[in-house]
């Protein structure tokens, strides 16, 4: 992850925070992804980053990783996000800073969470630290993006992602009800969409993309979890066979059919009026942070008309269908980068 050049101190130990952070962040959720780091006299001597859901926080961790406590009165803590002041499945990481006798405290934001936003730092200068917060607030915030998009918007932040063909097809026309996958992209690309997959906690399909391409929707080109995965089957009629039910990762489907089962799958009932808002509510219920949607072309469409999207992903490929199914249409031009990975390109959109 790229982080700009610092240009004070404060700036330089937040920048290593924020490193520190990144290493843990999709462990991490649906908790944020924190660093700390605990510096004495221009030398870092604790730090430590948020494990995995239910583990140590990263200030308990730089707090523990510090051999010489003496050092403490005369330390300063960095904190990319603002410690927490509540029990939750760990006691409150501001109970041990106070304990510790540090005096000073720089925080790079606040925290969204209500349970936690400004009291972790209220707490702090009730017991006379010095709390400072600010330092590259912009990086820190966008480091846990889908933490803020998920407390600020009440809804997981969502990708889109799709590949369509150098002509702008998103699949071949299907005759006869052929099934199987048209592949766009070379195998160059597996790895980074198992990536993408990876980073987040689900991964979105609709109906006709299970019954047509039969995917997994698991993460198995590089090491990784599993997303939870998401199917929309409006009318219930997706049979067990298919690979989403496999067991291998938990799956939730979206259905109005309130008699439909499925074998290893929870079953969420929505009567489809405004779909997406339902499922988006349905996932904040769910504790979901993040979702990917992979397809199909009427399942993106659907989230692009309700201008339900955070971020979008782009495969371009180097062949040509000539015909067949649109791809969804950007009115926009990339605005984060621009990737090549041999003959595909993959472009980048934020709303």
């Amino acid at each position: 992850m790229y982080f700009r050049q610092r240009v004070n101190v404060h700036e330089k130990y937040m920048g290593i925070c924020l490193e520190l952070a990144s290493e843990g962040l999709r462990e991490a959720m649906p908790n944020p992804s924190v660093g700390a780091v605990i510096v004495y006299d221009d030398k870092i001597i604790g730090k430590g980053y948020t494990r995995p859901f239910g583990n140590e926080h990263a200030e308990v961790q730089a707090v523990r990783s510090v051999q010489d406590k003496s050092f403490f009165k005369e330390s300063t803590l960095y904190v990319s996000l603002e410690p927490c002041a509540h029990h939750g499945k760990t006691p409150p990481c501001t109970d041990l800073i106070i304990e510790s006798g540090i005096r000073h405290v720089i925080v790079g934001c606040e925290d969204p969470n209500p349970i936690v936003n400004g009291k972790g730092i209220q707490k702090l200068r009730d017991c006379g630290i010095r709390v400072e917060v600010g330092i590259l607030k912009e990086e820190c915030q966008q480091l846990n993006k889908r933490f803020f998009t998920f407390h600020q918007n009440k809804r997981p932040y969502v990708i889109l992602k799709w590949a369509q063909t150098k002509d702008g097809f998103i699949d071949r026309e299907r005759k006869n009800n052929e099934t199987g996958i048209n592949w766009i992209t070379d195998p160059r690309t597996k790895g980074i969409t198992h990536q993408w997959r990876a980073e987040e906690m689900a991964v979105l399909v609709g109906f006709k993309t299970v019954e047509n391409d039969n995917p997994k929707l698991t993460v198995r080109a590089l090491e990784g979890k599993h997303p939870i995965r998401l199917v929309i089957d409006k009318m219930g009629a997706l049979s067990d066979h298919f690979e989403v039910f496999n067991g291998e990762a938990p799956v939730i489907v979206f259905t109005k059919n309130r008699t439909a089962k499925y074998r290893n799958a929870k079953v969420i009932e929505i009567d489809f009026n405004h779909a997406v808002n339902q499922i988006l509510a349905a996932l904040f219920k769910e504790g979901i942070l993040s979702v990917i949607i992979e397809g199909g072309a009427s399942t993106l469409s659907l989230f692009l008309k309700e201008g339900a999207w955070d971020e979008a992903r782009v495969l371009t490929g180097k062949t040509t269908f000539g015909s067949g199914l649109k791809a969804p249409e950007l009115k926009i031009k990339p605005n984060l980068q621009t990737d090549q990975f041999g003959d595909n390109i993959s472009y980048y959109f934020n709303d």
